[in-house]
């Protein structure tokens, strides 16, 4: 009788084997931290998809640093491509009093610094048996223009060495244009 009670009790009770049947289709993690891991992947992917409707709904642009926006109003577009150890051709405005003259400085390219609005590049020439160099601003508004006139073969960025040479040992090598 004890067995009919509790029969009657549980009602309708299922073997083993038919519970192993009707269960999910996806596997259960064998341990718990496997299981927090499941949990927090999913939890992540609708963070996500959550902020990209977000995005999509104020569609707002990336915000530039106001020295950023500044600094691009400023910037030369009209600068050509070259690098240390070419030989540069840089005409420069000076004013004198009332009057305005433009002067031609030639001369070799030593090196490049900085980034951006702040970028300078150093010209040296040789002046009668004296070593001249000059630092400008690559996007000042007294540069009229910038002429290159070779393109040097050198494996350095900054070739200060020339300092110390004169004459045939201060020579670069120039690049072929194939």
């Amino acid at each position: 009788m004890v067995m009919a009670d509790e029969v009657a009790k549980t009602g309708n009770q299922e073997t083993p084997e038919e519970q192993k049947s009707e269960a999910p289709l996806l596997k259960a993690p064998k341990s718990k931290k496997a299981a927090r891991t499941v949990e927090a992947k999913v939890a992540e992917k609708k963070v996500v998809k959550t902020e990209e409707k977000q995005t999509l709904k104020t569609k707002k642009l990336p915000k530039l640093d106001k020295v950023d926006l500044f600094n691009k109003k400023y910037i030369r577009s009209d600068i050509p491509l070259f690098k240390a150890g070419d030989t540069l051709r840089i005409h420069y405005i000076i004013v004198e009093g009332d009057k305005t003259r433009i002067q031609v400085f030639e001369g070799i390219c030593i090196g490049r610094k900085h980034g951006g609005l702040n970028e300078t590049i150093k010209i040296r020439k040789i002046s009668g048996s004296i070593g001249v160099e000059r630092t400008f601003f690559l996007h000042s508004r007294k540069i009229e223009k910038i002429e290159v006139k070779k393109i040097g073969k050198v494996r350095r960025a900054k070739i200060y060495f020339l300092r110390g040479r004169m004459g045939k040992a201060a020579r670069i090598r120039e690049a072929s244009l194939h």
